[in-house]
Order: C-alpha cells, then structure tokens, then sequence
C-alpha cells in the first residue's frame, strides 16, 4: 500500500503581501508591484498569482475577515442600494399647487434621508429657488435587478445550430 503525503505549502511572505495589496484596490499588476515583484513582469506575475487557488483563498480570507472588520456585508450594501432604489420625493416634499415645502428633516426616517443626495438654495431676482436632487434611483435598480438576475444575457447560447441553406442560386 503506497501512502501519499502531501506537505500542506504555505503563502511565501511576497504572496500573502500580494494578497494584502490586492485587497485594497484589486489592482493585481499594482499588488505585485507593492509586494516587491519585479514592475517589468508584475502583470504577468499577478495575473499567475491570481489564478493559484492558494492565493485565491487566502484572498477570501482577507475579504471576510475585512468585512466583519469594517460590518459591510453584502446584505448591508443591498440594503443601501435598496433605500435609493425605493426612496420617492414624495418622502422628502410636500406639494401643492404652485408651491412646494420641504419636509422637517428632522422626521425623516432614515431610509429617506439616504436617499437625498442635495438640497439647495438660490436667492435671485424672481425669488428663491429651491433643488432637490436624489440620488440616481435607476442605478441603484438597474444594481439589484442585475442582483436578482432579472436581466439574462441573451448572448449567452448553450446549444447547436444547423444552417440550411436552401436560398436558390441565381444563373
């Protein structure tokens, strides 16, 4: 009976640097550079490293260890995403006729006060003019239905397909 023993390898000190990098800006070539790689080969460098599954969860360990550091999950981003996706002006003012009031901040929930990217105030000649502008509702909709994946990419095509060509040739 043949024992296979497989000595577990570890991240030398220059990858788990890489990884370190990599998590900062997810520039690999910039990673490699930082970690001491050599700036002629650090894109080839980093685009090895990056495929090695070592460096791969080692880099996932980062990511999770970062995100209960700083408490941004991914439920926490659709959260916020989803207040400006839902938020309507309706929340923040109140209208009538001509006129329009802001709503008390104050009384605000928060999901709508997230919403609101600025408010301004011009004094001119025709008197004052107040904007409201909120932050862009389509993305933030366009970011969760990709989510959900509503959207399928119709280029996409796993099967075969038989072309007949049965267009009579012209003499």
């Amino acid at each position: 009976m043949i024992k296979l023993c497989m000595k577990k390898k570890k991240l030398y000190a220059k990858q788990k640097t890489f990884c370190e990098e990599w998590i900062i800006d997810k520039n690999g070539t910039q990673a490699a550079i930082r970690a001491g790689y050599s700036k002629k080969t650090a894109a080839q460098t980093a685009s090895r490293l990056l495929i090695n599954v070592k460096i791969q969860a080692y880099i996932a360990e980062l990511i999770k260890k970062q995100s209960i550091r700083t408490q941004i999950t991914a439920d926490r981003v659709l959260e916020e995403i989803a207040r400006l996706a839902f938020a309507k002006l309706s929340d923040v003012v109140e209208w009538e006729g001509n006129s329009i009031n802001l709503k008390d901040s104050s009384k605000l929930k928060d999901d709508v006060s997230a919403a609101v990217k600025e408010i301004s105030h011009t004094t001119g000649m025709n008197g004052t003019t107040t904007k409201i502008k909120m932050h862009n509702k389509e993305s933030a909709l366009e970011k969760l239905a990709k989510h959900l994946e509503l959207y399928k990419d119709n280029n996409i095509y796993n099967g075969s397909v038989t072309i007949i060509n049965d267009v009579p040739r012209s003499k």
